[in-house]
């Protein structure tokens, strides 16, 4: 298997720490997307392995294409015999909306870094605002929901680990932890697995 990715981004980290923790690192071959992936930059290459011109991209063993994080997560789950997504019960559901929630803070965390970097007379300050509310607002709502921390190790754990680092990389929501005990300790807790460790970004 092949994975095209760049080390910056979240969902690229989020699959590789989650073929880490399947034991699937060793069968999969990391292809660095070096040609920045910005929605104004024409990117051929990526733009053939998905036409949403996205990272991350897993190319099968069989030859196709998978994409986007949340899709390639859960096949390599698939192909590992499972564990990082719960097959039944509360702790399933509690797995599913907790990564749907880190994705969310990805989502608007990463268009929060979109608007920053065009030219400021172009900027919408009301957006980034708007989105960096949708940031608080998720980790807030984990924050309050104690259940969406329990249970073992799984997939929405790993994705609000790489969303919580990749807010304080980029400096989107630099006091995130300020006022989230339960958030801020849970993450130290996790936070030195060695899945995540390796990936971290810098």
């Amino acid at each position: 298997m092949k994975l095209h990715y760049t080390k910056p981004s979240p969902y690229a980290r989020k699959v590789i720490a989650t073929a880490r923790e399947l034991q699937l690192a060793s069968k999969i071959e990391l292809v660095e997307v070096t040609t920045p992936t910005m929605p104004t930059n024409a990117n051929p290459a990526l733009a053939r392995e998905n036409p949403l011109v996205k990272v991350p991209v897993l190319e099968t063993d069989d030859g196709d294409r998978l994409f986007d994080s949340v899709v390639i997560a859960e096949y390599l789950d698939s192909i590992a015999g499972g564990g990082l997504f719960p097959k039944g019960g509360a702790l399933r559901w509690h797995a599913l909306k907790l990564h749907a929630l880190a994705d969310g803070v990805m989502d608007a965390g990463v268009l929060v870094r979109l608007e920053s970097v065009r030219p400021e007379a172009y900027r919408w300050p009301a957006w980034i605002d708007a989105q960096r509310g949708k940031v608080t607002g998720a980790l807030t709502h984990i924050e309050e929901t104690p259940s969406l921390l329990e249970g073992e190790f799984h997939i929405g754990h790993i994705a609000l680990v790489c969303a919580l680092e990749w807010l304080d990389f980029r400096q989107i929501v630099p006091t995130w932890s300020s006022g989230r005990p339960r958030v801020t300790e849970w993450h130290r807790s996790v936070a030195e697995r060695p899945s995540l460790v390796a990936t971290r970004p810098q």
